[in-house]
């Protein structure tokens, strides 16, 4: 890293804003209780914050939902089932109680782990 000398009159930091982009105002309205769970839902889904949820759909500007494919959701459930068992297994370890093979199991598991990370990935996994 370089260290970088300011002369009189230089700013550290992020440069500024162009003023036509700069948010002056606020904008505030009333919600009630489920319309405030229902904004703050469709927000978390578009990976948004609420506010720029709000401001998007009312000036009509275009949303971008991350799509997840249902396999991934599979494959994730899958993937906490294995971190569990993994859980378990570091316990017994910690107690000097791992059971006889646990070096068989531990494979397993690390293959299964690679495979649910390929499919994730979208790599064809053979098997």
């Amino acid at each position: 890293m370089v260290n970088k000398v300011l002369t009189a009159g230089q700013r550290v930091g992020r440069p500024p804003l162009e003023p036509q982009v700069i948010r002056r105002y606020g904008v505030a309205f009333r919600v009630n209780a489920e319309e405030r769970a229902r904004l703050r839902t469709l927000a978390s889904a578009s990976g948004l914050s609420v506010s720029t949820y709000a401001r998007r759909v009312l000036l009509g500007e275009p949303l971008r939902f991350p799509t997840v494919p249902a396999t991934n959701l599979l494959y994730v459930h899958q993937l906490c089932r294995v971190g569990n068992n993994l859980n378990q297994l570091v316990k017994l370890l910690h107690q000097n109680r791992a059971p006889v093979g646990i070096r068989d199991v531990l494979e397993e598991l690390i293959t299964l782990l690679g495979d649910v990370k390929a499919r994730l990935l979208g790599i064809e996994v053979s098997g």
